[in-house]
């Protein structure tokens, strides 16, 4: 009972379209003005404490697992939650501040890094270009592919940073390393990177 009144205050003002929700209960709830155009099936509780804690990433997996089931338009329902005061996706509702706060220590953080990239190369060479990005790219010309568009993203980065001989760079997060090699072979840039 007190999980679906928590439910009830996350959902509640987390769009700012109207919304209906149908719970793994068979219970179902309108949120918002109007009638809605899309439904929100949860086939069974998430926790709060992950819906709260990493809102838009416990969503995401949850959507892949089949735990939510989105009927209507997917990318507005989306829209809608960043659009909205109120939602706790963004937490300018303040919301959470009103949730007991969970500690997490320096090993939770290593856990929680090693969970999302600690993966293995293999898995990352089956949706990455040969140079290994790991983020968007830039397309200047419709037949670019994925290694020159990504090639064009970190050139065009770097070109803003009025790059000079012999500067140093530091790349914080640096991945494979794509921007460090570039910045170093074309730009002549003492570069480090930091994983």
């Amino acid at each position: 009972m007190l999980e679906k009144k928590t439910y009830d205050k996350l959902l509640g003002h987390a769009f700012d379209i109207p919304v209906k929700v149908e719970y793994w209960d068979g219970t179902s709830e309108v949120y918002g003005e109007g009638t809605p155009e899309t439904v929100i099936q949860l086939k069974k509780a998430i926790p709060i404490k992950e819906l709260t804690s990493l809102p838009t990433l416990t969503l995401g997996e949850a959507y892949m697992n089949g735990d939510i089931e989105v009927k209507g338009d997917l990318q507005e329902l989306v829209a809608s939650a960043y659009r909205s005061v109120n939602s706790f996706v963004t937490d300018n509702s303040g919301f959470l501040k009103f949730l007991p706060k969970i500690s997490h220590s320096e090993k939770n953080s290593k856990e929680d890094v090693q969970s999302h990239y600690d993966i293995g190369n293999d898995f990352y060479r089956l949706w990455l270009d040969k140079t290994m990005t790991y983020s968007c790219a830039y397309f200047k010309d419709e037949n670019d592919t994925l290694e020159q568009a990504q090639k064009n993203k970190v050139r065009h980065v770097l070109t803003k940073l009025n790059p000079e001989r012999g500067k140093t760079l530091v790349d914080i997060g640096c991945g494979w390393g794509s921007v460090l090699f570039m910045a170093a072979e074309e730009f002549g840039l003492k570069a480090t990177g930091l994983p």
